[in-house]
């Protein structure tokens, strides 16, 4: 039997359709923020103006700086699970440990980057690989409101969740993006003439 062609077209859409199966919700965390004009150490951490925000609230404008503080609880549902959270402040943000030592970097989703570069947005904080249930959350984050080269983005809370991880479906979304960019390479390789043409799988 022979092989059918697979246009990039459709393997694409097919890897948006696994991505967005990668993680299912399971609870809100609780965000409040304090904002300053200018950025403030973590025993200062609350003396900004506070803010208690939800998803698509406003806190900055760009160059505001601000902490976070993301709290919530592990459902008992969630027991056994690979649970992370999803934290996007349409900004950069810096989670550090009680002692305020930087522990894990974020950057928003939705930035000013060449998606054919790949996507720069870092979402994802790792919390239980098998967890227990009921565990509590309790981070605190350094924030700036623009991306990585420094372009407003409109200073709202896009996603503050704790969410189940589906690890076989995260491996076949990175399999996708390997077939998607040999792919592409090919395309380069067959057509040297059209780098347009290659450029739009």
């Amino acid at each position: 039997m022979p092989y059918q062609p697979v246009h990039p077209k459709a393997l694409h859409a097919l890897k948006k359709q696994i991505e967005q199966k990668i993680y299912t919700p399971l609870a809100p965390l609780s965000v409040k923020a304090w904002i300053t004009p200018e950025p403030v150490p973590y025993d200062r951490r609350e003396s900004g103006e506070p803010l208690t925000l939800q998803p698509g609230d406003a806190w900055g404008k760009l160059w505001d700086c601000g902490w976070f503080r993301f709290r919530g609880r592990v459902p008992e549902s969630a027991a056994g699970k690979k649970v992370v959270l999803l934290i996007d402040i349409n900004g950069e943000l810096c989670l550090v440990d009680h002692e305020g030592t930087p522990v894990q970097g974020l950057t928003n989703v939705n930035s000013e980057f060449d998606s054919r570069l790949g996507l720069p947005g870092k979402r994802v904080v790792h919390l239980a690989e098998h967890a227990a249930g009921g565990e509590t959350v309790d981070l605190w984050g350094d924030a700036g409101c623009n991306d990585l080269f420094g372009k407003y983005q409109g200073g709202t809370l896009k996603e503050a969740s704790i969410a189940e991880c589906h690890e076989e479906i995260r491996r076949l979304y990175y399999d996708f993006e390997v077939l998607a960019g040999a792919g592409r390479e090919s395309a380069r390789e067959l057509f040297p003439e059209s780098a347009s043409a290659a450029s739009a799988l």
